[in-house]
């Protein structure tokens, strides 16, 4: 199985299907929410940009969307991975991770947004991605009124490097702007340097886990060369390994998976 995915997610990237990104509920009904950008000026800093503008986007309630969201004691923010190209919050992409938490971890309810991607067919590079993890925090905390202690962000892969961003820009600009902190953060194999994958190929093909990685080299290319436009390919906030920064939190937790490459 692990060789007919690594197949699938290479011919995917080579083709660089394009990936839609619908508003509209779908399957997921009264699950789907649509979630609109707040004021401009909450987005500031390395999250302002010219070309790339803070807009609408979707996300799912796992398993059902909360009636009385203030009075939950725990909910997941979940941001999933992709390589920034691939991927969304709905339930066939995102459904068995969701189902990972619900069934080994007995949390709460778990909102899984479909932030914009930087592959076709709407093109959205850095800090699109940024911008639509930002709005979907401050849709928990200021839209449903769950305290932001309650609040659990959790990223795989390319959802890990977000999660890494939304930390380190809430630590930068959440005072000024009255963002407070989530609960705990939780984060599985991020992908810290999506820079390496535009340097030559024997970078990534040199490292000892190569062989085992099902991502292979095609996805990560062309998330890298797709989403990192416009702005220093070593942006602290595309590239989080060796740009450390101080969290007001001391409980956020990492989980590392020694198997890809590109983490």
């Amino acid at each position: 199985m692990i060789k007919l995915f690594a197949e699938f997610v290479f011919l995917v990237s080579r083709t660089e299907t394009p990936v839609p990104l619908p508003l509209k509920p779908g399957k997921e009904k009264d699950r789907w929410e649509k979630l609109e950008p707040f004021p401009k000026d909450v987005y500031r800093g390395p999250l302002e940009s010219e070309n790339v503008e803070p807009a609408p986007i979707g996300g799912t309630w796992y398993p059902k969307k909360p009636t009385d969201p203030a009075s939950i004691r725990s909910v997941i923010l979940h941001l999933h991975g992709g390589a920034f190209v691939i991927g969304d919050g709905r339930t066939a992409a995102s459904g068995p991770m969701a189902d990972l938490f619900l069934k080994q971890g007995k949390t709460g309810p778990i909102f899984i947004p479909q932030y914009r991607l930087s592959s076709r067919p709407t093109s959205a590079p850095f800090p699109a991605a940024p911008q639509d993890a930002l709005t979907s925090y401050l849709y928990l905390v200021r839209t449903l009124g769950i305290p932001a202690s309650n609040i659990a962000i959790s990223g795989d892969s390319a959802g890990g490097n977000l999660v890494i961003a939304l930390l380190r820009y809430i630590a930068e600009h959440g005072a000024a702007l009255d963002i407070p902190q989530p609960g705990s953060a939780i984060i599985f194999a991020p992908w810290v340097a999506p820079v390496k994958f535009l340097w030559p190929e024997v970078v990534i093909t040199s490292n000892p886990n190569f062989h085992s990685d099902y991502l292979g080299t095609e996805l990560c290319k062309w998330g890298a060369k797709t989403y990192i436009r416009g702005v220093e390919p070593d942006h602290p906030y595309v590239v989080p390994l060796g740009h450390p920064f101080q969290n007001a939190r001391p409980d956020a937790r990492g989980i590392r998976r020694g198997r890809d490459p590109g983490h």
